[in-house]
């Protein structure tokens, strides 16, 4: 058995994948480790690399067989699943690291910090050749599962070490519905430890059109978001469901006040999200908070996203 198993998903990563396979072979490390790569039938020449890189490094690759499309979270879990490391770190086939001593670092830290479950780091983006700093919001030193749930997503998948609870495996399954399974990770390793963030720049998460959220726009991505915190919601313990509340209704504003009121000001009813998102357990909670949350209103500048916004916040508090 391994010390760290790399698990990877990849779907039509031909112009990536390579060099994604090399930031991990480079790593040096006094701990043994394994890249599971997870192949989701693609039809470019993404599964022909792969086969051409165990072909050259059999024990230490390992490509999972792919005779149909599984989609992106059957893909993950499986892939998860084929995982068999004391630590798992997550990389995925058009993202790569940029960092020879990432591994060693965070498994370090594990290795010497009992009550930590999981570690990340900073990281670039990159759009065609242009690099940027990551455009995630600061991530506090230490943070607990708590901290997690209440705010915006502070991790980059791409960053993260954390320790192989055997349990982890299992709130996936029960989560497959969700569009957002990177989180649902983080959320169930957080259950075991605390969260460490290194604030240097370890690898670089790519943005382009054929990624799964690049692909969706900011709407659609905000509604799987949103849809994703719904799942959660009924996984979690009584004691942290507060927490998520917070950021589900953060979310909802996000939602709204970034819509495009041309193609929603003429039939309110297509608005899928309040229809949506509103069960039965966030009723009182919005109708306490619907009036401090209006005030998020003034920051609107456009005069129909503040008609929109107010009116999508009128049929929420008199809908039930």
């Amino acid at each position: 058995m391994p010390d760290i198993s790399i698990c990877m998903i990849s779907y039509n990563h031909g112009p990536f994948i390579a060099k994604a396979i090399d930031s991990i072979l480079m790593q040096q490390t006094a701990y043994t480790f394994e890249l599971v790569i997870g192949e989701d039938y693609s039809t470019d020449d993404t599964k022909a690399i792969c086969e051409a890189y165990v072909k050259k490094y059999p024990g230490k690759i390992k490509l999972l067989p792919s005779d149909k499309n599984y989609g992106p979270a059957q893909n993950f879990i499986r892939t998860f699943e084929a995982c068999t490391g004391k630590y798992i770190a997550l990389c995925e086939g058009d993202d790569y690291w940029i960092d020879k001593n990432k591994l060693q670092t965070q498994v370090v830290f594990l290795e010497s910090n009992n009550n930590y479950s999981l570690t990340f780091h900073d990281t670039y983006h990159i759009a065609g050749t242009k690099k940027t700093k990551s455009a995630k919001w600061d991530a506090p030193d230490t943070s607990d599962i708590h901290y997690l749930l209440s705010h915006r997503n502070y991790i980059t998948t791409l960053s993260v070490v954390f320790r192989n609870h055997s349990a982890v495996i299992g709130f996936l399954k029960e989560s497959i519905a969700s569009p957002y399974l990177d989180f649902f990770v983080y959320v169930a390793v957080a259950q075991y430890g605390l969260l460490k963030f290194f604030p240097k720049r370890m690898g670089m998460y790519r943005v382009h059109q054929g990624g799964v959220w690049s692909k969706l726009g900011f709407i659609k991505a905000m509604e799987k978001t949103i849809l994703g915190y719904q799942i959660m919601y009924s996984k979690l313990p009584a004691s942290q469901k507060d927490s998520l509340k917070i950021r589900y209704l953060a979310a909802l504003e996000d939602y709204f006040l970034n819509s495009d009121a041309a193609d929603y000001t003429a039939d309110l009813q297509k608005l899928s999200i309040p229809e949506m998102a509103i069960e039965p357990y966030m009723i009182e909670f919005i109708k306490q908070n619907c009036e401090q949350r209006k005030k998020i209103s003034h920051y609107v500048t456009s005069v129909p996203n503040k008609i929109l916004f107010n009116s999508i916040i009128y049929k929420i508090k008199n809908k039930f």
